[in-house]
């Protein structure tokens, strides 16, 4: 990334643990300059998300609990959070919910992490007579994660063996244990009707040369909606579907229960208590109406064309969910009648092909390709090649700056030349003329990386180990080599993103605004997630993916004068414009 940019030091959010709720004393004004803006003719995008009580969609309560379909989600559930809702359940459990080890990704049943086999290995220490309180004053004292492997290497292979096994144990115990607990709620859960607990947005515009910036106001303070939502309304007349309290997945996920809501207790992650209970729904949709509203019918048609709103699976949970919240409030009034609506999930499906995420997916971990291997399941990093959540959009945006999509060719161009050189160097030494072989001959000649070194080759003798190690080596590389033939040419069937993949990382160099949107990706706190945290890490991916990928010309002043002479329009108006590109 360009050095100065840690000297620009780019306006951040605050961050996810830092108490950011839209001043009261603000409101009025950054809403109007969102519609001042859109009126300049700008693109306002405000990037959306909230958080709800369930995370589905259950507008007329949530089904029966379905032992097939339910079970499979529970079994999911149960593997991806157990250690967290032991943490939480147990107090004599080593690590606590905010312990920044405790995530259930080190805790793979399978392949448990060398953190996870010590953090369960003290009966294993003790058998051996080894004492663990080192180890056990580590954990505590919030350790690394390299840390845990280093000690983990230096043990002996009977050890090893016995951790592993001892931690396989310990974590398929508790997660029968977290499914039994999350099947016993899903169950409880029948008819239970989900209802929004938080609404937030962040701001941007997109100016005339495609460049996205944030919204500011006067005191140089980013523009953004943000509320905590009290769901005990009245509005679910059947007692029976009200959800009472938070259940436990999406508390994990978010970190807010109803007592904060209320105002009667500290938020767990964001050690702070709110002075009055949340607003209802009905307080946040007047707020948005009021936002894309006007007395002049021009201007609010104006608003509706360049205010547009974004969520990220919008379409298949966020719009339909939130028309159903403004229904209880607003009869028969929908999202979409207030301005455009998008789904960024579909935009991003569109934008980026998975032939090219497949692609960058393997330039980032295959080895073949000059990856690193330690970031496939990196869940911070680690690139899966079609997913398309927020998250893994996040780790695609993120290494784009050190994308180098000519690195695999240069790679196996300059294997090709070492296998060359190992088999003429053999064939020499065994007294055989190597420019009997075709292709040997032309890639001497010709350098051509496509030819098979090996056409018209003898398979090696069993006495022949060296030989036969190149050759099986070689074969590998060959293998390897095809798979990026294949991924390459399933890229090239994308003619515009092709076209512009070897300049991502120089147009990321060369505009501002996209390196200010990595560094921001770069430096948010996620620990709990929460819908303005969520929204802006979207807002930032998209604004890298789309400008990175997709590079817009621009055009000087000089130019849109130019052009603005060729036009036929009337001399007054052709001044203003004239005035305009000139800023004043």
């Amino acid at each position: 990334m360009n050095q100065d940019l840690a000297k620009m030091k780019p306006t951040l959010f605050p961050e996810n643990k830092v108490f950011c709720l839209t001043p009261e004393s603000k409101i009025d004004k950054w809403i109007n300059i969102i519609k001042k803006k859109a009126l300049e003719g700008n693109q306002v995008k405000l990037y959306s998300d909230i958080e709800s009580t369930g995370f589905a969609y259950w507008n007329r309560g949530r089904a029966k609990y379905d032992e097939v379909i339910d079970r499979k989600e529970i079994e999911k559930d149960a593997a991806k959070f157990g250690i967290e809702i032991e943490a939480m359940s147990n107090p004599d459990f080593l690590l606590d919910l905010k312990h920044p080890l405790c995530s259930s990704l080190h805790f793979e049943e399978r392949a448990p992490s060398p953190f996870a086999m010590l953090f369960f290995g003290k009966s294993v220490f003790e058998s051996k007579g080894r004492d663990f309180d080192a180890i056990e004053n580590a954990i505590k004292d919030h350790q690394g994660l390299d840390f845990f492997s280093s000690i983990y290497e230096d043990l002996d292979s009977y050890t090893k063996k016995d951790l592993f096994f001892n931690a396989k144990k310990e974590i398929g115990t508790i997660k029968r244990k977290t499914f039994a607990k999350l099947k016993k709620e899903a169950e409880s859960m029948d008819g239970k009707v989900d209802r929004m607990i938080e609404y937030a947005f962040v701001a941007c515009y997109e100016n005339q040369d495609g460049e996205v910036f944030l919204l500011k106001d006067d005191d140089d303070d980013l523009i953004y909606f943000h509320e905590f939502v009290y769901p005990m309304d009245g509005k679910i007349k059947k007692e029976e579907q009200v959800v009472q309290s938070m259940p436990i997945i999406p508390y994990l996920i978010h970190k807010t229960t109803f007592d904060f809501l209320k105002g009667e207790e500290e938020h767990p992650f964001l050690g702070i208590k709110l002075d009055k209970e949340a607003p209802n729904a009905g307080e946040i949709f007047k707020v948005l109406i009021r936002l894309f509203d006007s007395e002049n019918e021009e201007d609010k048609e104006t608003l509706g064309d360049n205010i547009k709103l974004f969520f990220h699976n919008g379409d298949g949970f966020d719009t339909p969910f939130l028309d159903e919240e403004m229904n209880r409030y607003f009869e028969d009034l929908k999202m979409r009648d207030l301005t455009q609506v998008y789904d960024t999930l579909k935009i991003a499906k569109a934008m980026i092909p998975s032939d090219a995420q497949k692609f960058i997916a393997a330039c980032q971990h295959n080895k073949n390709f000059g990856g690193n291997e330690d970031l496939k399941n990196d869940p911070d990093f680690g690139i899966k090649p079609t997913s398309k959540s927020l998250d893994n959009l996040k780790c695609l945006a993120t290494y784009l700056i050190d994308f180098d999509p000519n690195k695999p060719k240069r790679i196996y161009e300059k294997s090709q030349a070492k296998f060359f050189e190992m088999f003429k160097n053999h064939f020499e030494s065994e007294n055989i003329d190597w420019k009997k072989f075709e292709n040997m001959l032309e890639y001497s000649n010709t350098k051509n990386g496509d030819l098979n070194l090996t056409k018209g080759f003898k398979k090696p003798k069993k006495t022949e180990k060296e030989y036969s190690s190149l050759m099986d080596r070689y074969s590998k590389y060959q293998e390897g080599r095809k798979d990026y033939i294949k991924l390459l040419n399933n890229l090239k069937k994308h003619e515009l993103i092709y076209e512009n993949i070897n300049n991502i990382k120089t147009n990321i160099e060369n505009n501002v605004f996209l390196q200010e949107a990595l560094y921001r990706l770069n430096n948010v706190d996620r620990s709990a997630h929460g819908a303005r945290v969520d929204s802006q890490l979207f807002m930032d991916a998209f604004i890298v993916l789309e400008n990175a990928f997709y590079i817009k010309p621009k055009m000087s002043k000089e130019k849109r004068s130019i052009a603005l002479d060729s036009l036929e329009i009337p001399e007054d108006i052709k001044t203003l414009l004239e005035n305009k590109i000139k800023g004043e």
